[in-house]
């Protein structure tokens, strides 16, 4: 099996990311017609790929860091010559951002780091370990693995020889491996300190995989890593900390485990190009604040175990444009939906018995919503429905003795939106 490595290519002007994936016998490549998976072949100076017309492009990254493309030349027979070297099938890796990172029993980071003196070089990760030398760490750049003889928390620093990008791999060799972090701009995070003068490690991070080995992923672990584009987590986690992700800012893909029980508060605050995440069927708990001004985000499948939609769980998502509640929430929180421009119909299930303040509060894009509660849910206030459109329509069940709806008109602070409710056709 040979080992993916992730490369950066351009073909016909478009940025993609490729991974070797399996080698392959470049004779056996037609070069004069496009190819249905396509190849790339790595050389010292350059990348050579097939493009979608069947011709070789070569890709130059001069030492500024600019990239030009250039076409092989037609042979006298028509076709195109292709380069000495080593082919690979070409694999794109999600070319809107995703990275490609082990998902196992270790915790993997992917770290960029910087030309200049050493303190550019240097890249610190914090953790906590229930034993001494209980965790080897991987630095990535050839050096040996090392250990480290403390328990609790720690920082380590590891200085690199050369810039470059770089997977740091950890390893549980006996007891706990844990990510704990603190909540605001002192403290720490999987970076190290958040105050130091090297805090510009944040930016470092550019994907994390949180190992099966590790116990959970900690609160506030990667608050503000401002690069990180890809989290994944391994099958074993249960929980995600309280702002585990808070401040993540280019964070684009999110893939958890099944087994996964809980999401705690603002895992996911600000998060603004998040648009890639699943939530498991095994979910019970999806905190306050979880998706908060997560602006990218255009639709979610929220687990049928839980039981209410928290206080400002999507409050300024302005592309979420869908969302199934699950029947067997009973509460929609505080701002839960408010500033969700996009949303044109929601659905409100039969089993929600109370609407809080603002809960969809400037959603000014809903025309329609069709409530299933057959008692009017207690509606804390006028300020759920702010900002309603003019053409707003609230659909009721249908009774024959039009009860319900009357109910619904008659109820404290429904009656404010008396002339938009109607009843749902007969069934």
């Amino acid at each position: 099996m040979y080992k993916r490595i992730k490369y950066k290519g351009v073909s016909v002007g478009v940025d993609e990311e490729f991974v070797c994936d399996t080698q392959s016998d470049l004779a056996s490549l037609p070069t004069d017609s496009a190819q249905g998976s396509s190849a790339f072949v790595i050389e010292d100076s350059s990348t050579w790929m097939i493009n979608s017309s069947g011709q070789w492009i070569q890709t130059i990254i001069s030492g500024g860091g600019d990239i030009s493309t250039q076409r092989l030349s037609v042979s006298q027979n028509g076709t195109y010559i292709s380069p000495a070297g080593t082919a690979y099938n070409r694999v794109v890796v999600d070319v809107t951002g995703r990275p490609d990172i082990e998902v196992d029993e270790d915790t993997h980071v992917i770290v960029h780091v910087d030309s200049g003196p050493e303190e550019r070089r240097t890249i610190s990760l914090s953790w906590s370990q229930t034993v001494s030398e209980g965790v080897t760490v991987n630095w990535g750049d050839g050096s040996a693995a090392e250990s480290y003889s403390v328990t609790g928390s720690t920082t380590q620093e590891h200085v690199y020889e050369n810039p470059g990008d770089y997977e740091i791999v950890m390893k549980v060799v006996s007891g706990e491996l844990s990510f704990p972090g603190t909540s605001g701009t002192s403290g720490t995070a999987l970076y190290g300190s958040k105050t130091n003068q090297n805090s510009y490690n944040r930016t470092r991070i550019t994907a994390v995989s949180i190992g099966g080995d590790a116990s959970s992923v900690g609160a506030y672990m990667l608050q503000h890593c401002y690069s990180v584009r890809g989290v994944f987590v391994a099958d074993g986690i249960e929980t995600v900390g309280d702002g585990a992700f808070y401040s993540c800012h280019t964070l684009r893909s999110v893939v958890l485990p099944e087994g996964l029980t809980s999401v705690g508060d603002s895992a996911f605050y600000y998060c603004y190009a998040l648009d890639d995440i699943n939530i498991p069927s095994t979910v019970t708990s999806i905190g306050a604040h979880t998706f908060y001004n997560c602006f990218a985000l255009k639709g979610i499948e929220l687990p049928s175990g839980i039981d209410e939609i928290s206080d400002y769980m999507f409050y300024g998502c302005y592309n979420l444009d869908s969302i199934d509640i699950p029947s067997g929430v009973s509460s929609i929180g505080d701002g839960a939906f408010g500033n969700c421009y996009a949303l044109s119909t929601v659905t409100i299930p039969a089993t929600v018995t109370t609407i809080e303040n603002d809960a969809f509060g400037s959603c000014y894009g809903i025309m329609e919503y069709h409530l299933k509660p057959t008692t009017p849910p207690t509606l804390r206030n006028t300020g759920a429905f702010s900002g309603m459109s003019s053409d707003c329509v609230i659909y009721v069940p249908y009774s024959a003795n039009h009860s319900i709806l009357n109910a619904y008109k008659a109820a404290t602070n429904w009656s404010s939106f008396a002339s938009k409710m109607r009843e749902e056709a007969a069934s």
